[in-house]
């Protein structure tokens, strides 16, 4: 942990702990420099899976809507991870996400402390990234 504080989430077996550097924006700048893909988007389906290593996470499809970093298609496929810190998505609800390639991985994952999260909970975070490409 770098100088601030850790998100704990109770009822898991490992705790959930972000690097913060005690500034949302700065904490948001790095997780914008570690995705790959950033957009918004609503979640069109959400479904439990369990991973070739036994992991539980979730696979989101969701339909772009706006975006400002990656090369997208119109409806992108991410997972949420494999840990505590998975994020949680609601199919019908619009999403800021950002993602990335873990290593050795072909598909994108986003978590917590990526800073992903609901639109409508985001309004710092979209005044950060500017002025967005439509799909």
């Amino acid at each position: 942990m770098v100088g601030g504080t850790a998100l704990f989430f109770a009822g898991s077996t490992f705790a959930c702990i972000c690097e913060t550097s005690g500034s949302k924006e700065k904490d948001f700048d790095q997780a914008k420099q570690k995705a790959t893909v950033i957009l918004t988007g609503r979640a069109l389906e959400v479904a439990d899976l369990i991973s070739e290593s036994g992991y539980a996470e979730k696979r989101v499809k969701l339909r772009v809507e706006r975006y400002w970093k990656g090369e997208l298609n119109n409806v992108v496929v991410v997972f949420t991870g494999r840990n505590s810190c998975q994020s949680t998505f609601v199919v019908g609800d619009d999403y800021l996400v950002l993602a990335y390639f873990p290593e050795r991985e072909r598909s994108l994952y986003t978590d917590h402390c990526m800073k992903s999260g609901l639109v409508r909970n985001s309004t710092d975070r979209l005044k950060w990234l500017g002025k967005a490409k439509k799909k």
